[in-house]
Parts: C-alpha cells; structure tokens; sequence
C-alpha cells in the first residue's frame, strides 16, 4: 500500500491512501463524535445549509446541487462533470454522482449585498449564474431561528441540503424508519450520516439548541451558550 498521508485535524484523523489492488483514491477517518453517540461537525454543517436553503420563506443561500436558475456557463463544475466517481459505500464500491455548481453569485435584493465570485472573465461567456435572496434577517435572527426549528425532534427526520428530494422521502419512510436523526449525504444520497445517533443524543441536542435559543431572547450572548 503506497501514498499514505495522515491529516490530522481536532476532531477526526483521516489517512489517505491509494487501494493497491483497485487503485481508487481512498480516505479513512474516524471522528471521536461519532463514536461517542454524538452529531459530527459535518451533520451540524449540512443542517445549517439545509436551514439557510430549505426552511425559511425567504432562502439565504441556494442548492448548489439543485439550482432552480438557468446555468449557462460552460466552465461550471456542474456542466463539466458528468462522469461518476467509484466509492466505498457499506462495504461495498458505488459509483456517485459529484455535480454542483460553482458558477454561483448569490446576490440580496434587499441589501444590496453580493456575494464574490473568482473569475477572470464576468463579462464574456464565462459568466457567473445570479441566484437571489429576498432575505434581509439579521445573523443573530438567523441564528435564533435556526435554534427554534431544531429544538424540535421531528426537524431531525428528514435533512438534506437538496429541497424536496423525493429520494430521501422514500429513504426516510423505508430505510431510515428505524433511525432518531436522518442527515442525508449531499454525495452519497443513500447514506445517512447521523445514523448512529440514539434518543439520549439527540434529546440532548434539543435540550441544548432549546436553551441556547431561550438564553438569547433573554439578552445572553454567543459567549454565554457557548459555556452552556
């Protein structure tokens, strides 16, 4: 086994190696959350974007996997990927999809705040794809609000950051029935990434996000539920 490389980082070690009999590019990591029945920081991620895209009336941020604009530039990722990529998934090799665009400027119509955008051709034909938001809530409304819906058990059922997938429906009335959270993978859309997850976890978390949210309508700053 060759080209083995450690990266170790505060809460997972992960060794990528190269599999000497397939030759796939292969990454092992072992976060200590996970082992310890808690949600990983890469489930709290994909629920903050699956807040911030699918649970407000007014999205801050778009789907990069499912963009409702027309994309017309030729240089996005997601129109120049169209192959799959083979993958180890439960003990076995999948071929997945990986195509999301990165063409992307989100623009507030409210704000009159953009996001950055690293091209060196915005006014020829590599042009970036606008996405607006109609959202002018402040970071700590936000905030709060993120709390509010996740101080709710049956908000952890069903999390994606691809809206109204129909996939992760049938997963989570099938597959998923037997699991406390549902997190699905933006990849590997069959994997549920907070399937270790039991009652007391996931009690905990709400109790925490329930607090946090009361202790800062009450005035408490992010540094007070941050030594909750």
């Amino acid at each position: 086994m060759g080209m083995v490389a450690p990266f170790p980082i505060p809460l997972a070690k992960i060794c990528k190696f190269v599999d000497p009999a397939s030759r796939l590019n292969c990454a092992v990591g072992v976060d200590t959350a996970l082992r310890m029945g808690q949600l990983s920081t890469y489930s709290y991620i994909i629920m903050v974007l699956h807040f911030l895209m699918c649970k407000l009336d007014r999205p801050v941020i778009p789907s990069l996997q499912d963009l409702y604009s027309d994309c017309s530039s030729p240089e996005c990722f997601y129109n120049r990927n169209h192959g799959l990529v083979p993958s180890f998934f439960d003990n076995k090799i999948e071929n997945i999809q990986v195509r999301f665009h990165d063409c992307v400027r989100v623009e507030n119509r409210k704000t009159n705040v953009y996001s950055t955008f690293d091209s060196d051709d915005t006014d020829g034909d590599n042009h970036y794809t606008p996405w607006y938001s109609d959202n002018n809530d402040n970071l700590g409304s936000l905030f709060i609000d993120f709390l509010d819906y996740f101080s709710v058990k049956k908000n952890f059922k069903r999390i994606s950051i691809i809206c109204d997938d129909g996939d992760l429906v049938n997963a989570v009335e099938k597959d998923w029935r037997q699991y406390y959270v549902g997190i699905q993978d933006p990849f590997f859309t069959k994997k549920n990434i907070a399937r270790n997850i039991k009652y007391h976890g996931l009690d905990n978390v709400v109790e925490i996000f329930s607090s946090a949210a009361h202790l800062l309508r009450k005035g408490g700053s992010f540094q007070d539920i941050c030594e909750m």
